[in-house]
């Protein structure tokens, strides 16, 4: 078994959900493993396209090549960071899509 620490420098905003309310989301203090799975390997050992047209998550077939490999990623916790609170304007945009559950 090979144990890797890592320590990520980040040079922007992270935009992160952890919790999504309709068009609202929320980040909390930690970053889950499976978006720091999709960060990772997302361009060798996940297979998922940029743009996703559903809201139904398919975990067990991105991250299968991860399973296969022996690969797990634990969740992260920043060593420091800062909240925003910003407000994104939309538009009449055709491609938005609204969650249905809301």
């Amino acid at each position: 078994m090979h144990l890797f620490h890592c320590e990520l420098t980040l040079h922007d905003t992270l935009f992160f959900a952890t919790r999504e309310m309709g068009t609202l989301f929320e980040t909390e203090r930690f970053i889950h493993n499976y978006a720091l799975a999709y960060a990772l390997f997302g361009d060798t050992l996940v297979n998922r396209p940029y743009f996703c047209d559903s809201y139904r998550p398919e975990y067990a077939e991105d991250l299968g090549r991860l399973n296969e490999m022996a690969v797990y990623v634990t969740p992260a916790q920043p060593l420091s960071w800062d909240y925003l609170l910003i407000t994104w304007k939309m538009g009449q945009v055709s491609y938005y899509r609204k969650s249905e559950q809301f």
